[in-house]
């Protein structure tokens, strides 16, 4: 048996064993180095490449877009040139046009309001009421209205038309709650109407024949038989206010009563304070005049024939 066991043990210490060992242990160091060397260039490739971005989604307040300028482009089609109505600092030369300023409606708060009664002998001398801006027959304009005369615009020139026997003594008188709007009358011309305490003795037919007759010549002078104030109803314009005049006798004698509102005329409702100024050209020439009026609350009907 130890016969047998020398030769193994003798092989393992032979130079035979000692080179396999060898080789074998080579391979394996060997192995090692190449896995090692592998594993720094790959962490050092990782290190130096560089790292991708990636895209950030930040949350920014919406740019308001901006106006766009056209003040490059101006000049693109040549330059307008804005020219203004040369200011009045003087008051201009009279008309030398065959017109008749009976009447002014004059509002010095709002002008755009007032109106003036002006007959032209292109329509036989008939009062035709016009505002500002508008033209009359005789092809003028209307250019401004103020409290005594009224500025015509005739071939781009101004002209200044006056009150008929315009005098520092023209009566001014103001509507009360009015709105500062004044009504500028000239002295009344004589009529048959005018005579002493004719709203006493005159039927009510006749005195209508007589305003209708001082309609057409001196519409101004009527506006003193009644005031009328803009009526509203939350804030809703329902009609013309009536308050007696200068003569009480004349509103009793129509069956008025103080408060009565005005709303329709001839079959025209006055929808708004300026719808007066068309029927005043209609009733110069009626025979009869109808009336509503708001009494309490509750309408009113009157009537009455006009006799000349």
């Amino acid at each position: 048996m130890t016969k047998t066991l020398f030769p193994a043990f003798s092989f393992l210490l032979s130079p035979r064993l000692a080179v396999i060992v060898n080789l074998i242990l080579s391979a394996i160091i060997g192995y090692a180095v190449v896995q090692l060397a592998l594993y720094l260039i790959d962490k050092q490739t990782i290190k130096t490449l560089p790292i991708p971005r990636m895209a950030m989604t930040t949350t920014t307040s919406p740019v308001k877009p901006q106006p766009l300028s056209v003040e490059p482009l101006s000049g693109l089609f040549g330059q307008l040139v804005m020219t203004e109505q040369p200011a009045l600092n003087t008051t201009p030369p009279d008309t030398p046009l065959n017109l008749k300023l009976h009447g002014i409606y004059f509002n010095d708060e709002n002008p755009q309001l007032s109106y003036a009664m002006i007959a032209t002998p292109d329509k036989a001398d008939k009062t035709g009421h016009y505002k500002i801006d508008e033209v009359l027959p005789s092809g003028v304009t209307l250019h401004q209205i103020h409290a005594k005369y009224v500025i015509l615009m005739r071939n781009g020139r101004y002209e200044t038309l006056r009150l008929l026997n315009s005098s520092t003594d023209n009566k001014i008188i103001t509507p009360s709650n009015s709105n500062n709007t004044t009504v500028i009358s000239p002295p009344p011309l004589p009529t048959t109407t005018t005579t002493d305490n004719s709203s006493n003795t005159l039927s009510p037919e006749k005195l209508l024949g007589g305003y209708q007759q001082q309609l057409k010549t001196n519409p101004a002078a009527l506006m003193k038989l009644v005031k009328a104030i803009p009526a509203y109803d939350n804030g809703q314009f329902i009609g013309l206010r009536l308050k007696p005049g200068d003569d009480a006798n004349v509103f009793e004698k129509f069956g008025l009563q103080m408060g009565d509102v005005l709303t329709e005329v001839n079959g025209t409702v006055l929808d708004s304070p300026l719808t007066g100024l068309g029927l005043m050209q209609q009733l110069a020439t009626v025979d009869q005049i109808a009336i509503k009026v708001l009494r309490n609350g509750q309408p009113v009907d009157l009537s009455f024939r006009i006799e000349p």
